[in-house]
């Protein structure tokens, strides 16, 4: 018998190959086409971070943070001032204050000085603290915040020098295989629950519900806190954090299913580094022990000052 392959038949094998071949290459160029176009508009949302931190309301013009209490205590420039002010030159004094109860701050402005509250000029008064009312005086701004009963002022500077020299931020390759699917339930009631701070303290969060995707090939299940009434925060840590990340855990949102449970996108490429990583004057959670993964996330942002 001739051991030769007909046509024929080498057709018949042929075929299958190369459609086997011509499909596996309009993959790979589908696949490339969507991580191109996933790594632009990755690139867009780390430039608008970028913009963010440097804006008017961002981390990096932070200028202090000073406790109050029930004493009256002085803000300004001078060198006798409770709360000295690092940055700029200006008055001794600039704002007197203190706590009055739980929620209203009691505060006056020394003779002579044109500070605004908002639009209006004023020499004194009482504010709520939760009220987010802004101060003013030249490129400076500050208020009242409040955290789980402890007050305190928050100062920007708007010409501060850091807003020159922050470096680019760094992050991981865009990853399609980060995109992770997974599964939110929510809890009903939401859970308050106490998070440890960078104070050294404890905050109480909203705990909406739970997440569970697979990494490996195993479940993995995390907390998820309240963000907003159609986004939800997560608060992770894994292995990458202290040497390649923050060292304080990452932050991420995520949109969540309006009512009850169902699938969500956990884009960890979007994963960033909490405000302590820029600055001295914010209050940031720390992760709870549920959400510290045993696995490097290797997406998002990295440190930018190699914590």
């Amino acid at each position: 018998m001739s051991s030769v392959i007909s046509p024929f038949y080498r057709g018949f094998f042929l075929i299958p190959l190369l459609t086997f071949l011509l499909s596996s290459c309009e993959e790979k160029v589908e696949s490339a086409d969507q991580l191109r176009s996933f790594s632009a508009e990755l690139e867009d949302w780390q430039e608008e971070r970028y913009e963010r931190l440097i804006s008017e309301t961002g981390w990096i013009n932070l200028a202090g943070l000073f406790w109050l209490d029930s004493t009256w205590r002085t803000m300004g420039f001078g060198p006798d001032s409770d709360f000295e002010l690092q940055y700029g030159e200006g008055p001794e004094t600039i704002l007197i204050a203190r706590t009055i109860n739980d929620s209203t701050i009691d505060y006056m402005i020394p003779e002579g000085l044109e500070i605004f509250l908002d639009t209006a000029l004023v020499s004194g008064g009482k504010v709520f603290s939760d009220e987010h009312k802004v101060f003013s005086y030249k490129n400076f701004r500050w208020f009242f915040i409040e955290r789980d009963g402890f007050h305190a002022i928050r100062v920007r500077d708007l010409d501060h020098p850091k807003l020159d020299e922050l470096p680019k931020l760094k992050y991981y390759d865009a990853s399609l295989e980060w995109k992770k699917e997974g599964t939110f339930t929510p809890y009903n009631p939401a859970q308050l629950v106490e998070v440890p701070n960078v104070l050294g303290r404890t905050t109480k969060m909203k705990v909406i519900g739970e997440l569970e995707f697979f990494h490996n090939d195993q479940a993995q299940k995390l907390v998820l806190f309240e963000g907003s009434p159609e986004r939800g925060f997560l608060i992770f840590a894994d292995n990458t954090n202290g040497d390649e990340t923050y060292g304080g855990g990452r932050y991420l949102y995520l949109d969540i299913p309006q009512r009850g449970s169902g699938e969500v996108e956990i884009d960890f490429n979007r994963a960033y580094s909490p405000p302590c990583e820029f600055t001295d004057y914010a209050t940031c959670a720390f992760p709870p022990a549920q959400n510290i993964l045993d696995f490097k996330v290797e997406a998002g942002e990295k440190s930018t000052f190699h914590h």
